[in-house]
């Protein structure tokens, strides 16, 4: 099974641990990003050193120095990150979860193979299958 680089982002300690151990398990290289910046700056390094896919949830940290480097980073949410990388980096596998219902209905309209963008109120098992299944998708394509 191929494994990959995994830069992961989200706001919750609790999905860090268990989605994060889930892929270390399956052999995943995790990066965790704390900030919207720290996702971008994964991806300004050389291909072959940079993350090959994006778990990131829809809701960034917030608070203190984080509120400034997503700000600085000009990404607030997961689907803002998603439309920045989208332009620079047009083959990266991306993955946001705890995306509300009406974000939702907005990405599904976006025919985008390489995007996958699951519901808020997903467990983090049920995460970590979609985030599995996806992956295995992207090999077999």
């Amino acid at each position: 099974m191929k494994t990959f680089r995994i830069a992961f982002a989200t706001d919750s300690r609790f999905f860090n641990e268990i989605l994060i151990a889930r892929l270390q398990k399956a052999g995943h290289k995790v990066v965790v990003c704390d900030y919207a910046s720290a996702v971008l700056e994964q991806f300004d390094k050389p291909e072959d050193q940079r993350s090959e896919l994006l778990v990131t949830s829809n809701f960034l940290p917030y608070g203190g120095v984080f509120r400034e480097h997503l700000v600085a980073g000009g990404c607030e949410t997961g689907i803002a990150l998603y439309h920045r990388l989208r332009e620079e980096i047009p083959c990266l596998p991306i993955v946001i979860f705890g995306v509300d219902s009406f974000a939702f209905e907005a990405m599904e309209k976006t025919v985008d193979p390489l995007v996958l963008t699951l519901k808020d109120g997903l467990t983090s098992l049920e995460i970590a299958l979609e985030v599995e299944n996806f992956m295995t998708g992207i090999m077999a394509g």
